[in-house]
């Protein structure tokens, strides 16, 4: 009976571990960074009667934190302006909305999903519960040109790493040579 579980139990382990490595490229998707973007259509579904309301974030900005502060319109007019606060972290975003002009103090809080081309999808705790964002609302911004050392030190204590090479050597090699093999 014990080399049956033994068994069992490797088969089990195996499994598992081989469904891991299958999820390694999934996991690092969900560790990217996205750009919120403006202006932004946000539209407001609200179940039961099948209305629409249509707001736009026309300014926004991202911290390197993830959090955001901006603001934005009713597109129904009315004088409806708010103001947005919320964060980013993964893939989901979190934005709460705070009315400044008509309905003054009216707050809605959004929770939603970041999807691969940008858009997003999720609930609000107004009126109307479900809300959309088109693809291109967030984006992943390019990453930095790597920049070049300038001295052997720059390269020293991990420092190659940095500058993107694959090991100091490689880093000094460009100091000394200004061949870059990166």
């Amino acid at each position: 009976m014990i080399r049956i579980t033994q068994k069992i139990s490797f088969g089990v382990m195996a499994s598992f571990a081989a469904l891991s490595a299958l999820m390694l490229p999934f996991t690092s998707f969900a560790a990217t960074t996205w750009q919120a973007t403006a202006p932004a259509p946000v539209v407001f579904s609200c179940l039961g009667n099948n209305s629409i309301f249509p707001h736009t974030i026309n300014t926004i900005t991202q911290a390197p934190d993830g959090s955001l502060l901006g603001t934005g319109t009713f597109d129904g007019g009315g004088g409806y302006a708010w103001n947005l606060s919320g964060s980013v972290v993964g893939n989901s975003v979190t934005l709460k909305i705070t009315y400044t002009g008509t309905a003054a103090g009216a707050i809605y809080n959004l929770a939603g999903t970041i999807a691969t081309d940008g858009s997003v999808s999720g609930t609000s705790d107004s009126n109307c519960q479900k809300f959309t964002m088109p693809a291109g609302s967030f984006i992943h911004p390019l990453p930095p040109e790597p920049t070049s050392p300038s001295t052997k030190d720059d390269c020293k204590k991990g420092g190659w790493e940095g500058y993107h090479f694959k090991n100091q050597g490689q880093c000094v090699r460009f100091i000394e040579t200004g061949k870059d093999s990166r």
